[in-house]
């Protein structure tokens, strides 16, 4: 477009120079008569051509100087249409264009006599000045504000003066134009038929610039509408974004206050974007917000509101919404229409949405606080499983405040290097020898102490940190076995991986990579994932275990017989080992029912060729139990606690002074 438009103006330019040079060339012909009066139509031509606008109207200039003043007084007397941020935008809008009359000029021929650039330079000594004060200025600071108006005060007469000069100037030069162009045409008159064409000509050139300038105009007023429209409106799905809400939050929650009614916010965001965005790039995933946006204005009465905060983040605004069984019905409207798939070139796209509800003035007493709790709520929903809504309640203030520390703390020590991984070992049953280590990770945080992995683990998940945490238990697990003496060479060692890492990452190649970097054998690596990570895009899963078990990656299902427990994935998916949750091995002597799945699992396991680790084994009971089932492998607090790399070594030695690994069983090292 840039081009385009450049080319037409240098055709424009070209051609209106050769009509020109046309008209003199049949004017000079004209004979000696009409010489010098050729002469005066090229100069009064030559004038006309050189008037430019070089700047904006300069009426602009005084009615923002205006807008400001008009706002100050409206913020200290308590107009809740005007707020701080508004007053703040017209003190740089006019900061701005006294800079911009400073630099430029205007109207040419008057630049000489109107010299509106000297009050711009003292209108910006003034807004120097009182900078701090404005962007400080509390509503009720009426001092303040009075001291910075009396401040503005003075230019109020310099700019009636120079109006009433610029009105003057620009009248008069406008006479004195008409004027030369009349005693131009009169001479014209005279010429004869042989000046009638050049008239025309004339006449004719300049009606088109005179449709020229109108064509400017009305492309300048519709900049001006589109700069408006795309202030309050989000270019991408053309909602409202986040300035409008809040404005439109601002009068609604204002009226709601007056009238006693209440007001409803959904904040909401995509479950599932980030993996479009990653898979199919950003094009696809703007696309896809385009269909969102138009299924959540479809979803909405006539007096609602969706907007866009940003990324995939969206808000509902139901004012007058005294039924809560009616936004109970809206959310759910809403989370069954984003689960829709949307097709894209001849793609299913699939995302789902959280949602959070908050209400005025039950939940908040002003915009930025009922935006807020919207926000926790919808955390609390992400935390719930998502694809579900939670309306906001005070309890919930807590546990989010905890998991943003949570979070916060944690990309602290992913940056830092500081988090551990401790081993705990894993040993044969039938002779109580130590076979291999299982890594988990652990984390102490300055503030915080020490963080349970299953709370930092679910807010890894919930984040996406998850990703990064992965990949540095991985990487800090292989450089670790790099560095074993030959009393540990032979050690097997589980590491976990969440099934947000097989939906986002090529487990096997990351494996690779870092087998490559530290010399890692793949065969003393056993990947454990849960029975839930099997559920979730099983085909991609699937492909991934087969890889992995092709590079000789042992895999097994971990907490085995929490979850679905399906026997159609035990056949169809590449395992080498069922790990029984803790919570079956704990019941074995109270609960009948717990050694009975334990003993369905291990018979299961047996006849699919499975070896099996039974989790959390603390007492000799439960260590008989699992030895007469034929159980493979233990692990628990009967043999060892996890413990740092350092001590590993020594709980080796321990174990193998003494034979079939004895000194392990009832230590609890």
């Amino acid at each position: 477009m840039p081009h385009d438009a450049a080319r037409n103006k240098s055709w424009l330019r070209f051609h209106r120079i050769a009509a020109y040079s046309l008209l003199i060339c049949v004017l000079v012909v004209a004979g000696a008569y009409g010489w010098r009066t050729l002469g005066q139509l090229r100069n009064g031509i030559s004038d006309a051509s050189g008037i430019e606008i070089e700047s904006s109207d300069p009426q602009l200039f005084v009615l923002e100087y205006q807008r400001l003043r008009t706002s100050l007084a409206r913020y200290v007397a308590g107009d809740p249409v005007v707020d701080h941020d508004t007053v703040v935008m017209l003190f740089d809008i006019l900061w701005g264009r006294c800079e911009t009359m400073q630099q430029g000029s205007f109207y040419g021929v008057l630049r000489d006599t109107i010299e509106v650039h000297n009050i711009a330079r003292d209108i910006l000594a003034v807004l120097h000045k009182t900078e701090d004060a404005v962007f400080e200025l509390e509503r009720d600071d009426r001092e303040t504000a009075h001291a910075i108006l009396a401040k503005l005060e003075p230019f109020d007469r310099r700019f009636t003066e120079y109006l009433i000069e610029f009105a003057g100037h620009r009248f008069g030069w406008m006479q004195e134009y008409r004027a030369g162009l009349a005693r131009m045409v009169e001479k014209i008159d005279t010429l004869g038929p042989a000046i009638l064409a050049p008239a025309l000509a004339l006449l004719t050139l300049l009606v088109f610039e005179a449709r020229q300038a109108r064509r400017a105009e009305a492309f300048v007023r519709e900049r001006e509408e589109e700069s408006r429209y795309l202030a309050c409106h989000d270019s991408l799905t053309g909602l409202a974004n986040r300035v409008y809400l809040n404005r439109k939050l601002g009068e609604v929650l204002a009226a709601a206050a007056r009238s006693g009614s209440d007001v409803a916010l959904f904040a909401l965001d995509l479950d599932g974007f980030k993996r479009v965005n990653d898979t199919f790039g950003h094009e696809m995933g703007d696309r896809l917000l385009g269909v969102v946006a138009r299924r959540l204005s479809g979803l909405l009465g006539p007096n609602g509101l969706v907007a866009r905060l940003g990324g995939d983040e969206f808000a509902v605004l139901m004012p007058d919404s005294a039924n809560r069984e009616r936004e109970n019905v809206l959310a759910l409207r809403i989370i069954a229409s984003l689960e829709q798939p949307v097709m894209l070139d001849g793609r299913d796209l699939h995302v789902s949405t959280s949602i959070g509800i908050a209400r005025f003035p039950q939940d908040a007493d002003n915009v930025a606080e009922l935006l807020g709790h919207a926000d926790v709520a919808l955390y609390a929903a992400k935390g719930e499983g998502k694809r579900t809504f939670c309306r906001f309640d005070r309890s919930m203030g807590e546990k989010i405040v905890r998991q943003k520390l949570v979070e916060r703390g944690l990309r602290a020590a992913l940056a830092a290097d500081a988090l551990e991984v401790h081993y705990q070992p894993q040993i044969r049953v039938a002779d109580n020898v130590i076979i291999g280590v299982e890594a988990l990770c652990r984390w102490r945080d300055p503030e915080l102490g020490n963080v349970p992995p299953d709370e930092f683990i679910a807010v890894a998940e919930e984040t996406g940190l998850i990703l990064d945490v992965g990949r540095w238990v991985l990487a800090e697990v292989a450089s670790t076995m790099a560095s074993w003496p030959e009393a540990l060479a032979g050690l097997e060692v589980a590491v976990n991986f969440s099934p947000v890492q097989f939906l986002f990452q090529d487990v096997c190649a990351d494996l690779l990579e870092v087998a490559d970097t530290h010399g890692l054998d793949l065969r003393r690596i056993t990947l454990e994932i849960t029975e839930g990570a099997m559920m979730r895009d099983t085909e991609r899963t699937m492909d991934q275990l087969r890889n992995l078990r092709e590079h000789g990656v042992d895999v097994a299902i971990d907490d085995f017989g929490k979850g679905y427990s399906s026997l159609s994935y035990l056949r169809k998916f590449p395992l080498n080992q069922l790990k029984i949750d803790r919570s079956f091995v704990q019941g074995i002597e109270r609960d009948a029912e717990a050694r009975a799945v334990i003993r369905g699992i291990l018979g299961l396991a047996s006849s699919l060729g499975l070896e099996t680790v039974a989790e959390g084994v603390e007492d000799l009971a439960q260590l008989a139990f699992l030895r007469d089932e034929r159980c493979t492998v233990a692990q628990g607090y009967l043999f060892s606690r996890p413990v740092p790399n350092e001590q590993l070594l020594d709980l080796i030695d321990c174990a193998n002074k003494v034979p079939d690994g004895a000194a392990m069983v009832g230590s609890g090292i």
